[in-house]
């Protein structure tokens, strides 16, 4: 008997009661990384750093288990591997009825970033990969470029006695910044970077502290101030004097986060996976990559609910 998997604003491994990355409430899901929405969903399934980063799980909710530390729920075989995105995120390989699944949600640099643990490659023979919103890189030069293309904007703003202040992700780019930055360089974050900080250094992550970001402060043009992207209309932003902002998004540095193409490319063929579904907002851009080397599904969105279906170019 094979896997009947569904997709209904989120993925259902059918004859189970688990979802992934489940938009609705469900009776449990997986939750790959705190960057998901979590909704009241009956289970929640996630890793350690995960369930710190996301508030409002209660414990009676949340299922945690760490990487490779294999457990069962009903007739399956369940084990997280991480993904290498963020901290906490993770991968779910599902062992039911003779099949290995595994859902990588979306999968970060095959070598690491500097702020979290690098992807770990499972076995499978059905893989669904989830695509993130921002275009991913063609390849590794490419996202690294995008991080020295920002070094040379940082100076260039510096040069004009103005205060750079970028706008990024709270968790995954702005600690990855942190990571990077240039050796004495005092930093200044919103709370809520501040916050998922503490959460790294929790778990083992010696990032550099920051000071807080205040409205009303006097800033050098030295310094480099981080603010979350999902309050750059926030008033408190409007009221920072003297500081030039740039946007994270358009400097490439939120996808470099990400795995490129070609290693999302590599990282397919790694798992031996015999078939591949791919997610998201860059599920195109992938499956013209794997075109042609290993069986493709695609995801239809009928009118009643959405199924996987064979991959039509």
């Amino acid at each position: 008997m094979s896997l009947n998997l569904v997709y209904e604003n989120g993925l259902h491994l059918n004859g189970t009661s688990l979802w992934f990355d489940a938009l609705e409430p469900r009776t449990m899901s997986f939750i790959s990384s705190a960057r998901h929405r979590v909704l009241q969903h009956g289970r929640l399934l996630m890793s350690p750093p995960t369930a710190r980063l996301v508030r409002g799980v209660g414990r009676g909710r949340a299922l945690v288990a760490s990487y490779e530390q294999s457990f069962s729920i009903g007739k399956m075989r369940l084990t997280l591997f991480p993904a290498g995105s963020v901290l906490g995120a993770a991968q779910l390989l599902v062992e039911h009825l003779g099949q290995r699944l595994l859902y990588s949600g979306t999968v970060g640099p095959l070598e690491g970033l500097r702020s979290v643990r690098p992807v770990r490659v499972a076995r499978c023979e059905v893989l669904v990969i989830d695509t993130p919103d921002v275009p991913l890189h063609p390849t590794r030069q490419a996202a690294e470029a995008s991080w020295e293309s920002m070094g040379r904007r940082l100076s260039e703003v510096r040069g004009s006695g103005r205060t750079p202040l970028v706008l990024c992700s709270a968790l995954g780019t702005a600690q990855e910044i942190l990571a990077r930055r240039e050796p004495g360089t005092r930093v200044r974050a919103h709370r809520a970077i501040q916050h998922a900080n503490e959460e790294y250094r929790r778990f083992g992550v010696d990032l550099h502290r920051t000071l807080e970001l205040r409205a009303r402060g006097r800033f050098k043009p030295s310094e480099l101030l981080l603010f979350p992207a999902s309050l750059g209309a926030s008033p408190s932003l409007a009221r920072l004097r003297k500081v030039e902002v740039l946007d994270a998004t358009e400097l490439g540095l939120e996808s470099a986060n990400y795995a490129t193409l070609d290693e999302l490319e590599a990282f397919v063929a790694s798992t031996g996976a015999k078939s591949v579904a791919v997610l998201g907002a860059q599920r195109r851009a992938l499956l013209e990559r794997l075109e042609g080397k290993t069986e493709l599904i695609e995801l239809n969105i009928p009118m009643q609910g959405s199924l996987f279906a064979p991959h039509s170019p």
